[in-house]
């Protein structure tokens, strides 16, 4: 049986920011889940404009980026159940 899991969290690396953005958005939103997305510290202006138009279909809230270094903001969204 598949079921949502709710929140997921996502980090993206810098060698493919686009690319595997999308594939974690479609994977998240086709199992009916929210995501919290992390870019790259080094490259994180191409996932933004990515956000900014998927917030012009998505409803509020399903999709969230968040920037910053992995101390502040990737090794808790890794950590977090």
């Amino acid at each position: 049986m598949r079921e949502p899991i709710g929140v997921v969290g996502g980090i993206v690396p810098w060698n493919a920011p686009v690319t595997l953005s999308s594939l974690k958005i479609a994977m998240a939103l086709a199992m009916g889940n929210t995501l919290v997305l992390k870019p790259a510290e080094l490259a994180p202006l191409a996932v933004l404009k990515l956000a900014e138009w998927a917030h012009e279909i998505l409803p509020k809230g399903v999709l969230n980026v968040l920037t910053g270094s992995d101390r502040k903001v990737g090794a808790p969204l890794s950590k977090h159940p």
